[in-house]
């Protein structure tokens, strides 16, 4: 059975995330951020005050809850644009999953993430 679960980025640029489950295992395409919401949320605080909860309560990045029992066996970002990927630093940890990228989108989320 296949199970597709739209997380984000349907009716908004940005926080783009969409959920695939086949049988048992899933594969999440893009964790991004909304620009707009993130810089409004951080623009008076320091980014690592900022909390995932906050970021997803804001609507900076998907609230991946729904799928929280899923097994997702892989975060596959599209590209490297930040409403594909912006959000894989907060949520990415929430699962047992590799990346699987191109070598540049790899390269940005590396760099985003420190």
């Amino acid at each position: 059975m296949i199970e597709i679960r739209t997380i984000g980025g349907f009716g908004e640029v940005g926080k783009n995330c969409t959920a695939i489950k086949v049988d048992d295992f899933a594969f999440i395409l893009d964790m991004g951020i909304h620009l707009d919401n993130y810089i409004e949320l951080t623009e008076n605080d320091f980014v690592e005050n900022i909390s995932t909860k906050q970021l997803v309560k804001s609507e900076a990045i998907p609230d991946t809850s729904f799928i929280k029992d899923w097994e997702v066996k892989a975060i596959i970002p599209s590209h490297a644009h930040l409403d594909h990927i912006g959000g894989i630093p907060f949520l990415s940890n929430n699962f047992n999953a590799n990346i699987l990228a191109t070598p540049f989108t790899n390269a940005v989320i590396k760099r985003i993430s420190s």
